[in-house]
């Protein structure tokens, strides 16, 4: 008889853990939504290209960052490519919509390995070659001029590999940043980006950041509702 009643005790113990964890998880997902609710309402002016002046920036802001239009390669690589959430593919659908925009000849992913955006880049994009490096000598002198497309997240020692792409890379070429805002180290990391002198435009989308080399357009930095 006790050792039953063990039993039951022991399985009502570990249901009440998986129901804990459970609801731990559900309420983090909330919170998730919660913020992003926040941060969109607080950049709610910044969505449709209010206050831009440049043709080419608002053009850009609203025909390739805030495009809604179902672009036909979205059915198919939601059926092949696994995201981990709809955020995620939100994120993965702007790396399709940059890729057609830059048609770059090179992509490189900088330490995190995210085979959802690699897959919806190179699928935008057919010329696209992905590459590796995680040194600057892993950069031939004869990819200079070259348009890339960067996909990196802040980590310690990344500066003289990212410092090198920004200056080997050619027009047209794309860096974006996961997760700007995640600590003061991903945002100084940002801006540092933002600032330098080969960067010409900047669109800071709150979780992720967008960096354009166009020599043609003049330096300016956006914040953008996403």
């Amino acid at each position: 008889m006790h050792a039953k009643y063990d039993k039951w005790r022991a399985n009502g113990t570990i249901l009440s853990v998986l129901g804990l964890k459970t609801i731990l998880f559900h309420s983090c997902r909330v919170m998730l939504r919660f913020k992003r609710a926040i941060i969109w309402l607080r950049r709610i002016g910044h969505g449709r290209g209010f206050g831009v002046q440049s043709p080419n920036d608002y053009h850009f802001l609203r025909n390739v960052i805030n495009e809604h239009y179902p672009y036909y390669k979205y059915d198919d690589l939601r059926d092949t490519v696994t995201c981990e959430d709809k955020y995620s593919r939100k994120i993965c659908q702007l790396c399709f919509r940059l890729s057609n925009h830059a048609q770059a000849d090179f992509f490189l992913d900088i330490n995190t390995n995210n085979e959802a955006v690699r897959e919806y880049v190179l699928a935008a994009c057919k010329k696209t070659k992905a590459i590796k490096a995680s040194l600057p000598a892993d950069l031939p002198e004869a990819w200079q001029g070259k348009t890339f497309f960067v996909w990196c997240a802040y980590h310690p020692g990344i500066e003289p590999l990212i410092s090198k792409v920004v200056q080997q890379s050619g027009e047209r070429s794309v860096i974006v940043v996961d997760r700007i805002y995640e600590s003061s180290e991903t945002l100084d990391f940002w801006n540092a980006l933002a600032d330098d002198s080969h960067i010409t435009i900047a669109y800071d989308l709150y979780h992720t950041g967008i960096l354009l080399k166009e020599s043609r357009r003049y330096k300016k930095k956006y914040y953008v509702n996403f």
